[in-house]
């Protein structure tokens, strides 16, 4: 038989055993994701259960191969408890709604796919735009919003519909967002450098602000929303008194995009993601960074609730497959260490004291 009769003939066989049809939700106790990166992480409030989303490194779609898994891990043992298999892309976002029943993810599909935590059983998908949101945010019980295709916008929860409804959606490329702990205030980021501040009820634009011309790439507030974290993508990090909305100090550490920022809870530390290969826990009150590395692009990164556990991941360089690791920051160093080896495997943590311009000094 020659090449293209064996491809005929695999082709074939592909349609007989599909059917014609798209494959099928599935559940199982653990999944195949070999080659498969780390897209999303995600705690839910309660710190019990972690959902990690995972997507292979090459989308195989033309062999008809695309099982993709959100990972549910247990708070406590860090054990996998249930593994949701999807026929998508990726699961590029991931949002527990406030009671922690129902997970949403963002699909490559160009949908939202629901989910029940209780029976881990798929509800039903929420097509958005041409491609899935990258981002997902969930107001209350009754309303979210996401970022998709350079826009924000707003889904009812109860009568499921879907409104791009906020300031500047079609002038603005916009590259992030991050909700204020209370649910009132939505910070954007976009291409241009420029951070807006949108009222959630109103949907109007309260101000806006930019300290730099690059990509806003990450954002984050603080518990007491004091603070407003911006991470761009020549790897530069700003904070900023989100009352008066000027910047207190700007962080030029790493070297690459950063991919994502996240406060430890209750603190003035956060954590921060980059492509350069590198997670640094900041503590803003002692000018101490720690810097975790990690072998390849960070993409994603969460702390528990109760800021017990740092849990991160992302894509390796070697394309090997990809497991979430979780730290824990009491063991990280507080003193004057030149390197702390083995916190997890194949990780090496390093106490550096911070690159940091403090504005107005």
């Amino acid at each position: 038989m020659n090449q293209s009769g064996k491809l005929l003939f695999i082709a074939i066989i592909i349609s007989f055993v599909w059917g014609g049809q798209e494959r099928p939700f599935k559940q199982q106790d653990d999944a195949d994701l070999s080659g498969s990166v780390i897209l999303s992480i995600k705690w839910n409030a309660d710190g019990i259960r972690l959902a990690v989303g995972k997507g292979q490194a090459i989308c195989a779609k033309e062999f008809g191969d695309e099982r993709f898994a959100i990972q549910i891990i247990d708070g406590e043992t860090e054990e996998l408890a249930n593994a949701l298999i999807q026929p998508r892309c990726s699961a590029r976002s991931l949002a527990w709604s406030p009671n922690s029943d129902i997970l949403i993810s963002g699909s490559d599909d160009a949908g939202m796919w629901f989910w029940n935590t209780t029976t881990m059983k798929y509800i039903r998908t929420e097509t958005v735009a041409s491609e899935g949101p990258s981002t997902l945010v969930w107001r209350n019980t009754q309303q979210l919003f996401g970022l998709v295709e350079s826009a924000i916008y707003s889904y009812d929860i109860t009568n499921q519909v879907i409104s791009f409804d906020f300031p500047d959606r079609r002038t603005k490329q916009v590259t992030s967002i991050a909700l204020s702990p209370d649910g009132s205030q939505l910070a954007s980021g976009d291409s241009d450098g420029v951070i807006r501040i949108i009222d959630t009820s109103t949907k109007q634009l309260i101000e806006s602000f930019q300290a730099k011309p690059h990509t806003v790439t990450a954002l984050e507030w603080s518990s007491d929303e004091s603070k407003l974290a911006s991470g761009y993508s020549d790897g530069t990090i700003k904070v900023w008194d989100i009352v008066n909305k000027t910047p207190l100090l700007t962080l030029v550490d790493q070297t690459d995009f950063i991919s994502q920022i996240k406060w430890k809870p209750n603190t003035d530390i956060f954590a921060c993601g980059s492509y350069d290969g590198t997670i640094r826990v900041w503590n803003l009150k002692n000018d101490i960074s720690v810097v975790i590395s990690y072998p390849g692009k960070v993409l994603a990164l969460d702390w528990k609730p109760d800021g017990s556990k740092l849990a991160y991941g992302g894509v390796r360089s070697d394309f090997r497959d990809t497991q979430v690791l979780i730290i824990d920051p009491s063991q990280l160093p507080t003193t004057s260490t030149p390197a702390v080896k083995g916190i997890v495997a194949g990780t090496t943590v390093i106490l550096a004291p911070l690159v940091i311009h403090y504005h107005g000094d």
